[in-house]
């Protein structure tokens, strides 16, 4: 009984290990989402500058 209950100590302290590496992996996941969010509005936001930029020019040349 013993063994049996240390083997269970065992693997349910392998599964906590393995639950934090998971929630750490998924933070880390969020992150690089949030990252990649932020590069694609400026990218986003630089085009749009470009584009305002490019039409005052027109009008300037007319």
């Amino acid at each position: 009984m013993t063994k049996t209950l240390k083997q269970l100590v065992h693997v349910l302290w392998a599964i906590e290990k393995d639950l934090h590496v998971i929630a750490s992996n998924t933070e880390a996941l969020k992150n690089q989402m949030s990252i990649k969010e932020k590069i694609d509005q400026s990218i986003k936001n630089r085009q749009e500058d470009d584009t305002k930029k490019q039409k005052i020019r027109s009008m300037l040349d007319i």
